[in-house]
C-alpha cells in the first residue's frame, strides 16, 4: 500500500498512481490548471485506484452543473466497488451525500475526516470551500486552526494550510496574524495565489490602497500563470486603481498575457483626451454614470449584511481584472 505526500494511505501499489493523485490534489490545493488531467493520469495508471474514482467524481460535482451529476454518481459507483480503506471510504460517504444534494452531510463527512486524518489536504480543501462559499468565516478559520498542530513546514501543502489559515483569520478581523501567515506562505510557495488573496484582503480591509497595488505587483510572477482565480486576484488590483482614480491602458488582442502597463491619472486629465479622442467623454459620462447609480460604501452597512458591492469586469482577458480586483479588495 502507498502513501500520499502527506503520509496518507492509498488503495494502490502504483506509484505514478499516486503521483497523479498528489498533482491533483495539489492543483485543486493551489488553482492551478485542471487538476481533473491529473486525477485522469492516476486512473490511466491503476484503473482500480478507488480514491481517484472518487476525487475525479469531486471535479464533476465542482463544475456545478447538473448534467454532470450522473457522471459524479457513476464514478462514486466504480470507487465503491474498489478496495479502499477507512478514510477512503469516508471519502466516498461524503461524495455520496454531494450527489444527493446533502452539503451540510458532506461536510460532515469531512470534518470527521479531519479529526481523524488532519493532514488530509484533500479533506481541507473540500471543507473550506464550502465554508467559503456559504459565507461562514468562523468555521473557515476554526476548520484549519484544528488541523494547523498536526502540520510542519516539512511537509507537502504546509504552506497552502497556512494561506487557508489566513484567510479565515482575515475574514474573522484577525488582520495582523491574517497578513503574517500569509506572507509566511508565500515564502514557502510563491505561486500560492490563495495566500497572496488572503494578504490583499488585509489590505483592503485597512485601507492600504499602495500597499495592495505593491505586494501585488510584488507576488505577481508567482501567481500569475493559476487558473481561473487569477482573474479574481486581478480585480481586486483593478478596484485600488479606481478607488486612486487612475485609468490603466492596454492594446487590444493581447488580453493572453500581461501587458506594460500606461497609467493616466485622473478622469479628467487632458492625457485621456489625447489619447483616446471623442471616447474618452463617453468613458467619463460611463464612470459618472456608475459612480451616480450606486450607493457610497459604508463598511458598516456591508458588515451588516445591508449592502453589497457590485462591480464591472471581464474575466476574458487579461485588461482590467485585476485592477478591477483590487478595487474590490480596497
Amino acid at each position: 500500500m502507498k502513501t500520499d505526500a502527506q503520509g496518507i494511505q492509498l488503495t494502490t501499489v502504483s506509484d505514478d498512481a499516486v503521483a497523479g493523485y498528489d498533482a491533483a490534489v495539489d492543483a485543486l490545493a493551489g488553482f492551478k490548471a485542471d487538476p481533473a488531467i491529473h486525477a485522469k493520469a492516476a486512473l490511466k495508471a491503476d484503473p482500480d485506484f478507488a480514491m481517484a474514482h472518487c476525487l475525479r467524481g469531486y471535479f464533476y460535482l465542482m463544475l456545478g452543473v447538473p448534467a454532470v451529476h450522473a457522471k459524479a454518481k457513476a464514478c462514486l459507483d466504480r470507487a465503491e466497488q474498489g478496495v479502499a480503506t477507512p478514510r477512503e471510504h469516508t471519502h466516498f460517504l461524503g461524495l455520496q451525500a454531494w450527489c444527493d444534494g446533502d452539503l451540510i452531510g458532506a461536510v460532515g463527512r469531512w470534518e470527521k475526516l479531519l479529526i481523524d486524518h488532519p493532514t488530509d489536504l484533500l479533506a481541507l480543501n473540500l471543507t473550506t470551500s464550502f465554508y467559503f462559499h456559504s459565507g461562514d468565516a468562523q468555521n473557515l478559520r476554526d476548520s484549519v486552526s484544528r488541523v494547523l498542530p498536526a502540520w510542519s513546514d516539512d511537509m507537502a501543502g504546509y504552506g497552502y494550510v497556512l494561506g487557508k489559515y489566513a484567510f479565515g483569520l482575515e475574514e474573522c478581523g484577525a488582520y495582523e496574524q491574517a497578513e503574517s501567515l500569509a506572507r509566511r506562505a508565500v515564502e514557502i510557495n510563491g505561486k500560492d495565489i490563495w495566500a497572496v488573496h488572503a494578504a490583499a484582503h488585509v489590505m483592503e480591509m485597512q485601507g492600504r490602497t499602495a500597499d495592495g497595488i505593491a505586494w501585488l505587483e510584488e507576488t505577481e510572477a508567482g501567481w500569475s500563470e493559476c487558473a481561473f482565480f487569477v482573474h479574481h486576484v486581478w480585480w481586486h488590483k483593478a478596484l485600488y486603481h479606481l478607488t486612486r482614480d487612475e485609468v490603466i491602458l492596454y492594446k487590444s488582442g493581447q488580453g493572453h498575457a500581461i501587458q506594460e502597463k500606461r497609467v493616466i491619472q485622473g478622469l479628467e486629465n487632458p492625457e485621456l483626451d489625447e489619447v483616446l479622442g471623442g471616447y474618452a467623454g463617453d468613458l467619463r459620462d460611463e464612470i459618472e454614470l456608475v459612480k451616480g447609480a450606486s450607493h457610497e460604501f459604508d463598511l458598516d452597512a456591508f458588515l451588516a449584511g445591508e449592502l453589497t458591492p457590485v462591480f464591472f469586469g471581464t474575466a476574458l482577458g487579461n485588461f482590467g481584472v485585476d485592477h478591477m480586483l483590487d478595487g474590490l479588495v480596497e
